[in-house]
C-alpha cells in the first residue's frame, strides 16, 4: 500500500510538470511573432488543461488585443509584469515539487527496503547504491540530477533566461529561486517530515540548468568530486570538497569573464548557500570519517 501511495504521488508530480510544460507551450504559441503555430494546437491544450491554461491565457489575450501586429503582440506578452510574476511563482512551486520526489525511497519500497532504516538512513543515491545495488543507485543518481535540471531548464525557457549571461540582478534572483526551491524540496520534502537527501546530485542538476553562468563552475565542481572520490573513496568527503570548491570556481569565472561582484552577486550567493547546505548535511559523514567508521565506496553495505 505504501509503495502504491508513493507511486501515485510521483505520478501526480509528473502530471503537474506536464501541465506546466503545456502552459509554456501555450505562451510560446501565443507569443510567436510570425504565427508559425496553428490555432488548433492552442485549443487542444486549453481543452486538456482548462484551469491552469486559463489562468495564463486571460492576460495573454488582453495583451494581444493591444496590438494588431504579430511582433507587437509578442512584445506585449513579454512585458506583462503580472504574468511574469505568476510564471515565476508557478515555477518556484514546481521546482520544490520536483525536488521533493523521493526516487531512492520509491525504489527501495519497490524492493521491500526502507532506506530510512538501513545504513546511514539517508534517502539519497549513495545509500541507495549500498543497499539496492549499483544499477538502481545509478538510476537514483540520474533522477536526482534530473529533478534539479528539469524545472530550472524549463523555467529558463519560459522566463527567457536560458542562455543569457547579461540578465539583470532581479531576473537572476527570480530564476535562481526555482533552483533553490528544487534543492530545498530534495533536502526538506514535506512528504517525509522534511527529512530528505543531502542535495548534492540535485544541486548538480540545478547548476547544469543555469546555462551558461553556472554550468561551467558546476562541471568543475563535478570534476573535483570525481577526483576526491577516486583518490580517497569517501563519497561524503568528495561531496564536501566539491561544495567548498564551487564558490571558488564561481569567483574564478567572474574574474575570467571580467564581471563585477555586483553583477554576479546572485550567483555568488546561491553557490555559497549550496556549499554551506551540503557541508551541514554532511557533518555526520565528517564525524564518522574522523572516527574511522565511515564506509568507503565499494565496501558494500554498512
Amino acid at each position: 500500500m505504501r509503495v502504491a501511495a508513493f507511486v501515485r504521488l510521483a505520478l501526480a508530480y509528473l502530471e503537474a510538470s506536464i501541465r506546466a510544460t503545456a502552459v509554456s507551450a501555450v505562451l510560446c504559441i501565443q507569443g510567436d511573432p510570425h504565427g508559425r503555430h496553428g490555432r488548433g494546437t492552442r485549443q487542444t491544450l486549453r481543452w486538456k488543461y482548462p484551469t491552469t491554461v486559463g489562468i495564463v491565457i486571460g492576460p495573454v489575450r488582453r495583451a494581444r488585443a493591444k496590438s494588431d501586429s504579430p511582433v507587437g503582440r509578442c512584445a506585449a506578452i513579454r512585458n506583462l509584469p503580472s504574468s511574469t510574476m505568476r510564471e515565476w511563482w508557478m515555477w518556484t512551486v514546481i521546482g520544490y515539487a520536483c525536488g521533493s520526489i523521493p526516487f531512492s525511497l520509491l525504489f527501495g519500497f519497490a524492493k521491500g527496503i526502507d532506506l530510512r532504516k538501513v545504513g546511514s538512513g539517508n534517502v539519497g543515491a549513495t545509500n541507495a547504491t549500498r543497499h539496492l545495488g549499483k544499477r538502481i543507485g545509478a538510476a537514483c543518481l540520474l533522477l536526482d540530477v534530473a529533478k534539479g535540471f528539469v524545472p530550472v531548464f524549463f523555467a529558463g525557457q519560459m522566463l527567457d533566461m536560458f542562455g543569457r549571461a547579461d540578465a539583470s540582478a532581479i531576473e537572476a534572483w527570480r530564476w535562481l529561486a526555482v533552483g533553490a526551491a528544487a534543492v530545498v524540496g530534495h533536502v526538506f520534502p514535506i512528504w517525509l517530515a522534511f527529512r530528505g537527501g543531502k542535495g548534492v546530485a540535485t544541486s548538480l542538476g540545478v547548476l547544469l540548468g543555469y546555462w551558461p553562468v553556472l554550468t561551467v563552475p558546476g562541471l568543475a565542481a563535478l570534476g573535483t568530486w570525481y577526483l576526491f572520490l577516486t583518490t580517497f573513496r569517501y563519497a561524503g568527503l568528495a561531496s564536501v570538497a566539491a561544495a567548498v570548491s564551487l564558490p571558488l570556481y564561481m569567483l574564478a569565472a567572474m574574474v575570467i569573464r571580467e564581471r563585477s561582484a555586483h553583477e554576479y552577486a546572485p550567483y555568488l550567493f546561491i553557490t555559497t548557500g549550496l556549499a554551506v547546505l551540503v557541508v551541514i548535511r554532511h557533518l555526520g559523514n565528517i564525524r564518522r570519517m574522523i572516527a574511522g567508521v565511515e564506509p568507503r565506496v565499494g565496501e558494500g553495505k554498512s
